[in-house]
């Protein structure tokens, strides 16, 4: 997609978005790369404001799947340098983007793969560019798939 005007991606320990980023950054600079991360497990986001690594005492989220309560020192560099935001989405959001994505995209994502879309579709992430939100998997189980589908 070379017209991509912004990227974003779930975030953890920083590993994903860390090579995405770098990838990115190092051969079309002016696109925008965004992590995105639950609220109760924000660990990157935390790292980003204290300009170093950080460890957060808590961690609560559907959102399983990135349930790092730190990032990892080589990949947080590389967000460092290369990730231009790092924003905060809720579960209201995350269940939001779980049932958008399943039922206008027919795709099934797990909690954790689907709050990069939380962000655009919450419009934590400005609405005006050309936004790639990556999915990276479908692990859900059928208990938390009909409580997402509940909510809703």
């Amino acid at each position: 997609m070379p017209d991509v005007e912004c990227v974003l991606a779930p975030v953890s320990s920083s590993g994903l978005i860390a090579g995405v980023a770098t990838a990115i950054k190092e051969s079309a600079t002016h696109v925008a790369v965004i992590g995105v991360q639950p609220e109760r497990a924000n660990a990157a986001y935390v790292s980003r404001q204290h300009g170093a690594p950080a460890t957060i005492d808590y961690w609560d989220s559907m959102a399983d799947g990135l349930s790092a309560v730190r990032p990892g020192a080589f990949p947080f560099a590389h967000v460092q340098r290369y990730v231009d935001d790092i924003v905060l989405v809720s579960e209201a959001d995350i269940a939001a983007a779980f049932r958008t994505l399943l039922f206008r995209g027919k795709v099934l994502g797990e909690p954790a793969s689907v709050v990069a879309a939380a962000g655009f579709l919450s419009g934590k992430v400005a609405q005006g560019r050309k936004t790639v939100a990556l999915v990276t998997g479908g692990n859900v189980v059928a208990d938390v798939a009909q409580r997402l589908l509940a909510d809703g």
